[in-house]
């Protein structure tokens, strides 16, 4: 993965990067995470993602996909959550997998994380297999309401 950076855009405020490039992927910085248990900005932050123009059903500008990434920095257990959505005209066709899998990565890149956990709705059988192809198994219920 690459971090890309142009001298013609505002300067980022703490560590990020305008965008990072992950194998077909284009992960853009969506929006400034807060973490809601310190109402302080969160290190691991939540992206758009977009194919880049050369890839297959792309623009030649690129395509955005979806958005996904971290829920927050990693508590005090050293626990991230991810979530994420992918269009529906993207779905079925592995980026959400692959996406998830380079937030994985990512996570664990970081001394401070321990636990990457997904939770998805008892009903999405689509995101659960997402889930379960990246390397997750069922733990119980979740924190979220409805979230199994």
């Amino acid at each position: 993965k690459s971090a890309i950076s142009s001298p013609d855009l505002p300067k980022p405020v703490g560590p990020y990067s305008p965008a990072v490039r992950a194998g077909q992927f284009l992960f853009i910085s969506g929006q400034i995470p807060i973490d809601p248990a310190t109402g302080q900005m969160a290190d691991l932050g939540f992206y758009h993602f977009i194919l880049r123009g050369d890839q297959p059903g792309a623009a030649a500008s690129g395509t955005l996909i979806g958005a996904g990434g971290f829920k927050g920095s990693p508590d005090a257990r050293g626990e991230v959550e991810i979530g994420y959505s992918v269009l529906s005209a993207f779905q079925r066709q592995g980026y959400a997998t692959e996406a998830v899998r380079a937030w994985i990565d990512l996570a664990f890149a970081d001394p401070r994380v321990e636990t990457v956990v997904g939770q998805t709705l008892e009903g999405l059988t689509p995101s659960i297999r997402v889930l379960e192809k990246a390397g997750f198994s069922y733990a119980g219920a979740g924190e979220d309401a409805g979230a199994p």
